[in-house]
């Protein structure tokens, strides 16, 4: 049974190899060609964006008299870290924000803001992405400076510092060059394989005595086709064969 099963794998290998073999230049031009596209719209169309990010603390001081119900102020001001990520990314932070810093290169009608914590921390980034990597860097540490002076007014919040500001990064965030040409060059070798076997299947023409004794139908002799380059003889008008010399003279 296993060398049964050994066989049949042997034989699907060998039958792809024989596929791949005889559509290797479609199989290596679906690679080119997407390959190509791809680096065209990751190097030509698509614009690198850059990422800086500024680091928050919201607390509450506790006075005296409340300092017994610290551990549970400091569990509510971690709970609130979420109502925070919604207040940075509403208007009422991000118009000011946009107001500010209107005519910077880069800046985009809606500021792309994102806010990440860390699980039991008081602590948390705010960071910003632009096609501008001071843009960015600015609009982090604007929405920082916002969120600071309008948070004491919406909230019970008494103590908000910037832990680190944002500063620019010169590298970009995206696009993944490489990611994008590898995808490219994987799209145009499945492309490229599902149209070689494509074309294998729907190729009706008989290539071996196995086909047709699989459809059920006897074998009445090969018929050898040869390359009229490889001819070495020739037959004259009264069908009298001549050698290529004779010919000549």
């Amino acid at each position: 049974m296993d060398n049964e099963v050994s066989s049949s794998n042997y034989l699907s290998f060998s039958f792809l190899g024989l596929i791949i073999k005889r559509h290797l230049k479609l199989i290596l031009s679906s690679i080119v060609f997407f390959v190509a596209i791809s680096s065209f719209i990751t190097y030509g169309v698509m614009r690198p964006k850059y990422t800086s990010t500024t680091d928050l603390l919201v607390n509450q001081k506790l006075s005296k008299s409340q300092a017994a119900t610290q551990p549970q102020q400091l569990q509510a001001d971690v709970q609130r870290i979420y109502t925070y990520k919604d207040i940075i990314s509403s208007p009422a932070i991000q118009n000011t924000v946009k107001k500010d810093l209107a005519g910077e290169p880069g800046m985009t009608k809606k500021p792309n803001i994102s806010v990440q914590s860390q699980e039991n921390s008081q602590v948390f980034s705010v960071s910003a992405t632009a096609n501008n990597p001071y843009t960015a860097s600015d609009i982090a540490n604007e929405t920082a400076k916002v969120f600071q002076n309008k948070i004491k007014k919406m909230m019970d919040v008494n103590s908000v510092t910037i832990v680190s500001k944002a500063t620019p990064v010169l590298k970009p965030t995206s696009p993944y060059y490489m990611l994008n040409i590898l995808a490219g060059l994987l799209i145009g070798l499945l492309i490229g394989l599902g149209a070689s076997l494509l074309s294998e299947f729907n190729d009706k023409s008989v290539t071996n005595v196995d086909y047709l004794e699989g459809l059920g139908l006897n074998n009445l002799g090969l018929i050898y086709e040869i390359d009229k380059s490889d001819m070495k003889i020739a037959t004259n008008k009264h069908g009298r064969r001549i050698d290529n010399h004779e010919r000549r003279v």
